[in-house]
């Protein structure tokens, strides 16, 4: 994968994550996203960094 494109997810994530703390359904499009993104790259450290940031509640 190339690194910049996966870094620019990453950085998604975080700020999508830090919205869904104030939005329950800005979390819900969150889980969507990664797991239709998980789903076609299937890298498992993606599936980890998505499982780390799920928890933050």
């Amino acid at each position: 994968m190339n690194e910049a494109y996966r870094n620019s997810v990453f950085k998604l994530v975080f700020e999508a994550n830090n919205l869904s703390m104030k939005k329950g359904l800005m979390e819900m499009c969150l889980h969507f996203v990664l797991w239709k993104y998980i789903y076609q790259v299937q890298r498992i450290e993606v599936l980890y960094f998505y499982s780390l940031n799920c928890h933050f509640k």
